[in-house]
């Protein structure tokens, strides 16, 4: 500024959202559980609603829309059902607070099989805690 004076833009508060995993490999009449985690930027404390959309009747989930605080994390689970068709379900994780809105994709893949391999590729894209 022409005064000397030093200017700091901070961004709007806003929250994130990262799904562990966000690549899912099952079997009809499986499932897998997951993790959802509610991320804070520039200072964001307020909580978030979380729904998950896209899926198929044939995939339910456990996830509640049940808010969550920044900060905080969520687990659940999704049931394939037995009679689930093999093929991939792309849906999107949506996470609303006020009139903020993020999104987080997911897929999942419905085999009839399980090979070695992708179970090796699944593991490797897991967090470790």
């Amino acid at each position: 500024m022409a005064d000397g004076s030093l200017w700091r833009l901070s961004g709007t508060p806003t929250f994130t959202l990262t799904v562990y995993p966000n690549r899912w490999l099952l079997q009809p009449g499986t499932d897998g559980k997951g993790r959802v985690v509610v991320g804070s930027r520039e200072g964001f404390t307020d909580t978030v609603a979380l729904r998950l959309i896209g899926f198929p009747a044939t995939i339910p989930t456990d996830l509640m829309t049940t808010p969550v605080t920044a900060g905080q994390h969520v687990t659940f689970t999704l049931q394939i059902a037995a009679e689930a068709i093999p093929g991939i379900y792309p849906a999107t994780l949506l996470g609303t607070s006020g009139t903020v809105t993020q999104t987080a994709p997911l897929t999942v893949s419905i085999v009839t099989e399980l090979q070695t391999d992708y179970l090796l590729i699944v593991r490797s894209e897991s967090p470790q805690h």
